[in-house]
């Protein structure tokens, strides 16, 4: 499933408030510096229902939304995604471009250290352990 950019600003909010009206996802995003319509928003939620990612239940005269998709998975076929039509499946080119960046700072590749240490120690616990040899009787 792929989602804009006004699309995944939306489930951001709902994945962190859980449900919202259409009005508090507006004011969500205005916080900041974008000046985000609520008719946009509007849009947008219908858009998501469309796709299923997100629902409604009426409270009042008020739909309130929560989403249908969780945030990790939707992460994951982005990633997905990306690795697979940028970097042709690559994940060490993807990787290799995400290191490679500027703005990467010496914590973040601590943690990167970290995850593929801890990834690489997942991998070896759950390859199969080979059996004892059998000696055959003489």
């Amino acid at each position: 499933m792929q989602f804009g950019t006004k699309q995944l600003d939306i489930m951001r909010v709902l994945w962190r408030l859980g449900r919202a009206s259409a009005k508090t996802i507006t004011d969500e995003l205005n916080h900041g510096n974008a000046d985000v319509a609520h008719s946009t928003v509007q849009t947008q939620l219908r858009l998501l229902l469309k796709k299923h990612a997100v629902d409604f239940e009426k409270q009042d005269r008020t739909f309130v939304y929560f989403t249908l998709v969780e945030e990790n998975d939707v992460a994951q076929d982005a990633a997905g995604d990306l690795l697979d039509r940028v970097f042709g499946g690559s994940a060490t080119a993807m990787v290799s471009h995400l290191i490679g960046r500027s703005d990467v700072d010496a914590a973040e590749l601590a943690e990167i250290r970290r995850l593929l240490d801890e990834h690489e120690k997942s991998r070896i616990a759950q390859q199969p352990k080979p059996k004892p040899r059998r000696k055959k009787p003489r």
